[in-house]
């Protein structure tokens, strides 16, 4: 075995290559067909499921929605790439139709492929086309477009349930259909303005609020329920969690320390003070900002109204016992998102 040094490779970095490969080429075609007969096949009321599985192993995938489709899909080829990608993009944006703009953008250029037309000709008819299909698609006339007034509670369950209904891999029947329609129209009217709530709570952050979904296996659909607020993942859970559970909920209201700095003693951000280090060990850094950090903790537990401190970032190890010891809920490493989130619910963000 010879020895190599710290910056050296291990193995030699491949050269990069151009592969040609016409859009007219048997390889192309038989990919676009491929594609275009997996979208077909799982589109519309009648669309089937697909069991999805690599010749080289791993799990398999069984699901109808278009973003599971193509992301459990091993392409090879950089058309179906690009198209798969620009599936994947329109998806992103609007959450939905991506079997329509796939089927579309596949029966566009397998079609062109197959006219004996030049090609600059095909792609001028081709986006006229398209404007003529947007122009009609926005008009009043067009029989795709179903008004629906969400203030009418009957009209918007139908129409809620006619799309559950028709996911084949839901096989909702009965009173469990009726149950997830009425939380789904539930959970659209809490996510989303409208004249009744204003000047409400829930004006202030239903704009970028979403829904998340948890599932659970072995329960029965009847047993879903709709819940408001903030969901994020606790991982280290102290051991008297059940009491200062319960003690929140005889509190109210309960006020919650948000902080959006650094609490792990790495760094003087937490601190309002200037500081001088000429040699020594710098491990006192940590301890003067952890010794400041306990004595915010103090005047917090001696307040006596503070039971939950929320960090966007990381807590000391003995910050968060102390905290925990006078049954205050700690939560930290929250992220941006959640931190924001968590925030406007709490009020200090408008």
């Amino acid at each position: 075995m010879s020895e190599t040094s710290p910056g050296h490779r291990i193995a030699h970095k491949a050269e990069s290559h151009l592969k040609f490969q016409a859009l007219s080429s048997a390889e192309v075609s038989h990919s676009l067909c491929t594609l275009q007969q997996i979208l077909q096949s799982s589109f519309g009321p009648r669309g089937k499921m697909h069991l999805l599985h690599n010749n080289k192993g791993g799990h398999g995938t069984f699901t109808s929605a278009t973003s599971r489709l193509l992301g459990s899909l091993s392409l090879q080829s950089p058309v179906v790439r690009l198209i798969t990608s620009a599936i994947q993009g329109h998806l992103t944006i609007y959450s939905d139709g991506g079997k329509i703009v796939g089927l579309l953008a596949l029966y566009s250029i397998i079609g062109g492929l197959q006219l004996n037309a030049r090609r600059r000709l095909v792609v001028e008819i081709q986006d006229r086309l398209a404007k003529v299909a947007l122009e009609y698609l926005k008009s009043e006339t067009c029989p795709c477009k179903v008004p629906i007034d969400v203030s009418r509670e009957v009209e918007t369950r139908k129409a809620v349930s006619s799309i559950v209904s028709s996911r084949p891999g839901c096989l909702l029947f009965g009173p469990d259909l009726a149950h997830i329609t009425a939380l789904l129209v539930d959970a659209f009217k809490k996510t989303k303005l409208s004249q009744d709530m204003a000047g409400s709570r829930m004006d202030q952050f239903s704009n970028d609020s979403h829904i998340v979904y948890v599932c659970r296996e072995g329960c029965s659909p009847l047993e879903s329920h709709v819940l408001e607020g903030v969901l994020f993942q606790m991982t280290d859970l102290p051991l008297n969690s059940h009491r200062i559970v319960e003690s929140l909920r005889r509190t109210d209201p309960i006020r919650i320390a948000l902080v959006n700095i650094s609490m792990a003693g790495d760094s003087g951000e937490f601190m309002d003070v200037r500081y001088e280090l000429e040699g020594g060990d710098p491990d006192w850094l940590e301890e003067v900002a952890c010794e400041r950090m306990m004595t915010w903790s103090r005047e917090l537990i001696g307040q006596g109204t503070v039971r939950i401190v929320a960090c966007q970032k990381v807590i000391h190890p003995a910050v968060k016992r102390y905290l925990q010891q006078h049954d205050v809920l700690v939560l930290d490493r929250l992220g941006l998102t959640t931190f924001t989130a968590l925030s406007k619910l709490a009020g200090t963000l408008d």
